[in-house]
């Protein structure tokens, strides 16, 4: 959270909240994800979830090397201006779960509830492939109601270096 705060000190007209540090990869330094909520310094601004990359130099200097805002382009979407925690979002969850539910070949981890279209939810998850060498990545799952329960719609995955970066 140092880096986060190094990095993000002196920043005008935008403010994050990180939701959830999201990894680290140790370099000359160290680069680390993170996910927050952001929101222009506006009158009635709207929150949007991004996911902010940050590099930290071996004497400590800190800045944001990257950013994506994980709406960005879903036409109609949403983002989710309440709590993005799934266990504070109970109709996500079940929706969520009933999704996966006979789903084999993969553990979904969720790790937040970033916006919504209609019926459908888009939710930021951790997925692992369950093989022998195991591979995981972070992704978009978007997942709509219906009568019969939930279904996932789509799922995109997440390039972490954030080279369609938006600064």
């Amino acid at each position: 959270m140092a880096a986060f705060d190094k990095a993000t000190e002196g920043l005008v007209g935008y403010t994050y909240t990180v939701m959830a540090v999201l990894g680290s990869q140790i370099v000359a330094g160290t680069n680390y994800s993170y996910l927050c909520r952001a929101e222009m310094v506006v009158p009635d601004a709207k929150p949007e979830y991004v996911i902010v990359n940050v590099y930290e130099d071996l004497d400590g200097n800190a800045e944001i090397t990257g950013s994506l805002s994980l709406l960005e382009g879903k036409e109609g979407w949403e983002y989710n201006d309440i709590n993005p925690f799934m266990n504070e979002n109970s109709d996500v969850k079940a929706a969520f779960d009933k999704a996966l539910d006979g789903l084999t070949g993969a553990e979904y981890k969720p790790i937040a509830y970033i916006g919504y279209k209609d019926n459908s939810y888009a939710v930021l998850t951790k997925i692992t492939i369950t093989s022998v060498e195991p591979l995981t990545s972070l992704s978009m799952v978007y997942i709509t109601k219906t009568d019969s329960g939930a279904m996932i719609d789509d799922i995109y995955d997440i390039d972490m270096s954030l080279e369609n970066e938006r600064n």
